[in-house]
């Protein structure tokens, strides 16, 4: 009987660590999941940005694809796209703002390996 219920405790703490020890992205540049660049006109465009993305977890950050939700929105490569925890990767964005009036809201959508979030989504 002791040696089961050993063996419980030493499964039960293997699986607490497994539940713990993930991958956490987060997006660290200005405003967290939403970048606002204030008010702008068509003379300020394109409108760039540097995105920050951050491994917060315990394990490797795998980030498998970074995707704008429209064609007036653009980003370049990550510079990398595997993370160890605490390492930080950037991309550059630009936003065609065109004759718009009014608000603007577009977005960028980074997906991962991140367990809790495997989509993220960046509001512009």
């Amino acid at each position: 009987m002791k040696r089961f219920f050993v063996a419980g405790l030493a499964l039960f703490g293997m699986m607490t660590i497994m539940m713990i020890a993930q991958p956490k992205l987060e997006i660290v540049s200005k405003g967290g999941d939403t970048y606002d660049w204030g008010k702008v006109g068509p003379k300020d465009s394109p409108l760039k940005a540097t995105i920050k993305i951050k491994n917060v977890g315990t394990e490797l950050l795998k980030i498998t694809d970074v995707h704008p939700g429209c064609g007036c929105t653009k980003t370049a490569e990550l510079d990398k796209k595997e993370l160890q925890p605490g390492e930080v990767a950037s991309t550059e964005l630009s936003l065609a703002v065109g004759n718009t009036t009014g608000d603007l809201t577009k977005s960028v959508t980074i997906t991962s390996n991140d367990a809790t979030s495997p989509t993220k989504i960046l509001y512009l």
